[in-house]
């Protein structure tokens, strides 16, 4: 079940981050569909800032983030290929074999 959460989480996160390039613990709260604690969102975004996702705006832990190197990478594919093919890229790891 926290797995689930935190996956759950994790999706929201990385959309605001290519969507909204910058965003809020209050933004990543108000995607969720159900109520999560506030502990589990700070673990999923300090796994996602150690990942590359996303960065810290403020020296305030937990206030602003925005789209890390690979947040921005992927953003920046997506645009690419919609503009090429009208199609998002399927990462890696995400094919179907």
């Amino acid at each position: 079940m926290v797995h689930d959460t935190s996956a759950h989480i994790g999706g929201v996160v990385i959309r605001l981050a290519i969507e909204k390039q910058q965003f809020s613990v209050a933004d990543v709260e108000s995607e969720t569909a159900h109520h999560v604690e506030r502990a589990t969102i700070e673990n999923v975004l300090a796994q996602l800032q150690s990942d590359g996702w996303i960065e810290a705006t403020t020296s305030q832990p937990l206030s602003a983030w925005k789209s890390g190197e690979l947040a921005r990478d992927y953003g920046n594919m997506v645009k690419y290929a919609r503009d090429m093919e009208g199609t998002i890229p399927v990462m890696p790891d995400e094919r179907q074999y």
